[in-house]
Parts: C-alpha cells; structure tokens; sequence
C-alpha cells in the first residue's frame, strides 16, 4: 500500500508564519515535516542525513531560491519529489510539475503533497472530499 507509513515533509520558507502554519497542516494531515528557514539550513539538514520523502520549498527566498534550493537536493536525493510555493503567477518556473499558489487551500495542500508522492493513484478525488467533509 503507497500511502503506508508516516511520510517526512522537509519544508523550507523564509517566513516563519508560513512555515509553522504548513507543518502544523502536515502533522494534523498525518505527514512528518522538518522545517527550515532557507536554502542554506535545509541543505545542512540533507547533507546531515535527514531522511525525507519531499521537499516542499518556498520560490522567494534570501541568499538561496527555491529553484537553486531544488538543484542542490535532487543532485544529493534525484528521487526526491518537489512541491514549489510561490506568490505570484510571474514565479511559475517552466518545467515544475508541482507548484502551489499563495494563499491556498488546507485541501489544495494536502493533495498536492499526495499527489507528488504518488500516494493518490487509486482514486485521486478521495482525499479531496475527505477534507470537505
């Protein structure tokens, strides 16, 4: 069974509201995130050893975009899924398949994550209507 198992979000945003409010929906929607406050720190944690199935990246950021953020870990971790969030339309990197708009929805959220981790091949409607229930 895909879905099986706790899976590990590491999610990277400058903005600490942001960040907290992402992981506290993970958790609350049976994922495991990791946060990290920019590109820098997340790297430190993925050279550590951080053991994650996503990587779930704000596009604006200080010192390291997300897009440069993304290149750094797929060289370290190629099978690695990643969920860009981004807050403008003039953000939209070609070639992403995953990109979630600012502000978004708890359930746009969750099954993005779902979807990027393949865990929605069965019946990708179902956790949609989970969350409006």
């Amino acid at each position: 069974e895909p879905e099986s198992g706790r899976r590990t979000v590491l999610v990277v945003d400058d903005e600490v509201d942001c960040r907290d409010t992402i992981a506290d929906l993970l958790t609350a929607n049976g994922f495991t995130p990791v946060v990290a406050e920019d590109g820098p720190s997340a790297l430190q944690l993925v050279d550590g050893g951080l053991a994650f199935h996503l990587l779930l990246a704000d596009f604006v950021m200080p010192d390291m975009n997300g897009a440069e953020l993304a290149r750094h870990v797929r060289a370290r971790r190629p099978s690695v899924p990643v969920v860009f969030l981004t807050g403008s339309d003039d953000e939209w990197i070609s070639g992403e398949r995953w990109m979630l708009m600012k502000p978004f929805l708890t359930r746009t959220l969750i099954s993005t994550v779902r979807a990027a981790l393949g865990l929605m091949r069965q019946d990708p409607n179902r956790y949609i209507r989970s969350q409006m229930v």
